[in-house]
């Protein structure tokens, strides 16, 4: 069994829940001529999920066999989209010829999502008609016959299948109580899938892997904001995450990015056609985004309404007709429009709060409206 005191073991999330899952290597194993691809954390189930053929037919090399198709299609499905997703595609070395022996490794490796792991990985390719130079021994195993050796081999599971194949036969190289033996390749054995994870995925407490960092748990914006005013936007920090992308989504219409980075507030400015604005914030772990939190409504608003404009009750014509009105909070202009008839006209616009006209010949009547401003946008006239 595995010494859990001395062996990292961590959760990674399938369909059924959480599954352990054995680190055996810590980034691209020094020699074997490994592409890199496959640096990264590998990782091998702890518990088989089914016991499979290598293969129907004696003689079939590994990227031709069942085994590897089982791998990357059937046994690919048990995972999450998020684990599918993280999981590298690598190009591990296998053999590509029985005899004379040859190792197709570095860029010219098998291209795959799922493996198994080889004779050589686990450190028993020792014996005669064993490939012997299919990778190179990883950091998880110990190389040779010693008792050590085989009980590491054997601490994964008692038996289960190598991607190796025979030199001498067209069998494969199943690891049997920690030795390595040619067996026959249609006899199902236990499939132990082997996984490269980028290494900089997070890990919970609960040693279980995060394959994008958890939603924030709080988004803050301001209930209303007057159009042109800036919008304060903050959000809580996300465990293992290393930037932020924020999404808006202005009067119920499509989402889009208004910024991405490791900054935890934003400052938006509301625009002159917007009556709403939603966002929402999804944290990222080197460009990977999980799922969003989304914001309460902020409401954009006109400014507010001047409370009262003076006019005196009557004037003769020629007479100066004094007009003020009361100030609006945060407004920088105002506009002053007259009316003499049925047609209202723009007479003033500017930050003074009083206007002087003079009454014309001809009028019976004139009526005045005032509206306040902030960069030009205007709210309800009083």
């Amino acid at each position: 069994t595995v010494d859990t005191s001395t062996t990292k073991i961590v959760y990674l999330q399938e369909q059924e829940g959480w599954v352990p899952y054995i680190v055996i290597q810590q980034g691209k194993p020094e020699s074997g001529n490994y592409d890199d691809s496959c640096d990264g954390t590998w990782l091998i189930r702890q518990n088989d999920p089914t016991a499979f053929r290598w293969d129907t037919e004696s003689g079939t090399l590994y990227p031709d066999s069942d085994v590897n198709n089982w791998l990357n299609i059937t046994f690919l499905h048990f995972l999450t989209s998020d684990f599918r997703n993280a999981l590298k595609t690598v190009r591990i070395p296998y053999c590509s010829n029985r005899s004379p022996e040859t190792i197709a490794s570095g860029p010219q490796g098998l291209e795959c999502q799922v493996f198994l792991l080889s004779a050589s990985e686990i450190g028993a390719n020792s014996g005669s008609g064993q490939p012997s130079t299919e990778g190179a021994l990883l950091q998880y195993f110990i190389a040779g016959d010693t008792s050590s050796a085989k009980n590491r081999r054997s601490s994964i599971k008692n038996q289960y299948w190598t991607r190796s194949v025979s030199t001498d036969s067209g069998w494969a190289i199943l690891q049997n109580a920690g030795d390595p033996d040619d067996r026959n390749v249609n006899t199902a054995y236990p499939v132990m899938p082997v996984i490269i994870l980028p290494s900089y995925l997070p890990v919970d407490d609960n040693d279980r892997v995060l394959f994008s960092a958890p939603a924030p748990s709080n988004i803050n914006v301001p209930s209303s904001v007057i159009v042109t005013q800036s919008i304060a936007i903050s959000w809580s920090t996300s465990s293992g995450a290393d930037s932020y992308k924020l999404e808006r989504r202005v009067n119920g219409g499509n989402w889009t990015t208004v910024y991405t980075g490791a900054n935890t507030s934003y400052t938006d400015t509301a625009q002159t056609g917007w009556s709403s604005v939603v966002y929402r914030v999804s944290a990222g772990i080197s460009g990977v985004y999980g799922g969003t939190t989304q914001s309460s409504t902020v409401t954009i608003t006109t400014p507010a309404t001047p409370s009262s404009i003076t006019v005196p009750g009557a004037a003769m014509p020629g007479q100066s007709i004094a007009i003020s009105w009361e100030a609006v909070s945060g407004a920088e202009t105002y506009k002053l429009d007259r009316n003499t008839g049925s047609i209202w006209t723009p007479v003033y616009e500017g930050a003074n709060l009083t206007y002087t006209d003079t009454a014309q010949t001809g009028w019976t009547s004139v009526q005045y409206r005032v509206s306040a401003g902030i960069d030009g946008v205007y709210g309800d006239p009083v």
